[in-house]
């Protein structure tokens, strides 16, 4: 096994072809590790591609590299949340051409109404502004699974009355 530490107890860096690894992997180690320059088989390079996966140096660079990468492509909740309220202000609008032929021109238009109501409801989803009411039915057979388990008739009965005045106020 290769020793991962200088006598300085630092990590070693990186040989040029582990360097290589990391910069094209993408998801598939052993076509990284053949573009990265190693020679073997396919099962040769599969091991190679797998064993610099498990390295932590490499794993960590390439965790860095995809999170920065990810940064720039995806926007963030708050990225979102600050599109959604342009549009719900029309302090965003879209470029559009008004008219035809020599009468068209291109003008700025503002968010529709559908548009702004679909960002705010977008909005308030985010923010959980809204709940849902989970309404849990109840069956006879599991109503009398759960009457006959009461030992006592005087409780049983109470406890069916009151599942039925709940079940009736919740389904008003």
């Amino acid at each position: 096994m290769p020793k991962l530490l200088t006598k300085n107890n630092q990590l070693k860096p990186l040989t040029v072809k582990q360097q290589r690894f990391v910069n094209v992997y993408d998801g598939n180690a052993t076509e990284a590790a053949r573009l990265a320059g190693y020679k073997g088989s396919e099962n040769t390079l599969a091991q190679i591609g797998r064993d610099n996966l498990r390295k932590p140096k490499m794993a960590k660079l390439i965790a860095k590299r995809e999170a920065g990468r990810n940064k720039k492509e995806i926007a963030d909740r708050i990225e979102r949340q600050q599109f959604w309220t342009k549009i719900l202000r029309k302090e965003m609008t879209r470029r559009g051409i008004i008219g035809k032929g020599e009468q068209a021109e291109l003008v700025d238009i503002d968010p529709k109404f559908k548009d702004m109501l679909k960002a705010s409801e977008l909005l308030g989803r985010s923010e959980a502004d809204f709940t849902d009411k989970l309404i849990v039915g109840i069956d006879e057979k599991m109503l009398q699974t759960i009457l006959s388990a009461i030992p006592n008739k005087d409780w049983r009965n109470a406890v069916k009355e009151a599942l039925l005045v709940y079940a009736k106020g919740v389904i008003k």
